[in-house]
């Protein structure tokens, strides 16, 4: 098989997978354009926390659930066989699988956010005055979600949304059945694994463990940090950090999935 791009097969590709699963995606798109329009409307809560919490919690649980299961056809005999005859390269089909959970994914996320705030907005008037419907103005939708401008808290949603992504579309090819709880569980053991081996060396280098300390040792390096880089540099060095994290998964995604086709 040419393992070279090829546009037209890309395309293929992408059709394939919206002809096969429009009814489910369409479902999924419907549930969050009614929660999205409806919920930040009627619930009284400060403005602007709830819209930001509100999408902040739809988009990161979709979106685990989303990347790690957009690989599971291949799980499955009848499926998986089928798949893995599709005439395409393994770096094509990799590409369209990850962009549709990468990129495909955050970018009908936020457009579906801002389309149903409007249309809230638009309703406003007419809505009876017993469901305290209140309109969100448009520029104050992200500005909770940081002390920075609202483009700075879309960036950080994005760069979790990275890491995530490169993690749960890797579990995605490695468990076979419930992708996602089993992703989230070896999450889990490996933090607190990386919290022991944390612990272990303050006592060794401390000869203690006093949690406040390491607390406290803990903000005064982000202090130092953001006074001798400043904010925007920090937001930079995440970034530079999320996508060496990204990167890293993403190959050994990718290694997994070329397993699937020897």
């Amino acid at each position: 098989m040419n393992t070279t791009f090829n546009f037209s097969r890309i395309q293929l590709l992408f059709v394939r997978y919206f002809t096969e699963n429009w009814r489910r995606d369409l479902i999924t798109v419907i549930a969050f354009f009614i929660t999205f329009a409806v919920v930040p409307h009627l619930i009284n809560f400060p403005l602007p926390v709830l819209p930001i919490i509100l999408f902040c919690l739809l988009f990161f649980i979709g979106g685990i659930h989303y990347s790690a299961r957009i690989f599971q056809e291949i799980h499955h005999p009848s499926s998986g066989l089928h798949y893995l005859h599709i005439p395409a390269s393994r770096s094509e089909k990799f590409l369209v699988y990850g962009s549709l959970s990468l990129i495909l994914y955050p970018l009908v996320c936020f457009f579906l956010f801002y389309s149903a705030i409007i249309l809230g907005n638009l309703v406003e008037p007419v809505m009876p005055a017993i469901f305290h419907y209140k309109t969100i103005p448009l520029n104050t939708l992200f500005t909770g979600f940081m002390p920075t401008a609202s483009a700075s808290s879309i960036g950080k949603i994005l760069t979790q949304h990275l890491t995530y992504q490169s993690v749960f579309i890797l579990g995605s090819l490695v468990f076979k059945k419930h992708p996602t709880s089993k992703t989230i569980i070896s999450l889990i053991i490996g933090s607190t694994v990386l919290g022991i081996i944390q612990l272990f060396l303050a006592r060794l280098l401390w000869n203690n463990i006093d949690f406040g300390s390491m607390e406290a040792i803990k903000s005064r390096m982000n202090e130092w940090g953001i006074s001798l880089l400043g904010n925007r540099m920090i937001l930079y060095v995440d970034v530079v950090l999320s996508v060496i994290i990204a990167l890293f998964f993403w190959t050994v995604a990718y290694l997994k999935f070329k397993e699937k086709e020897v």
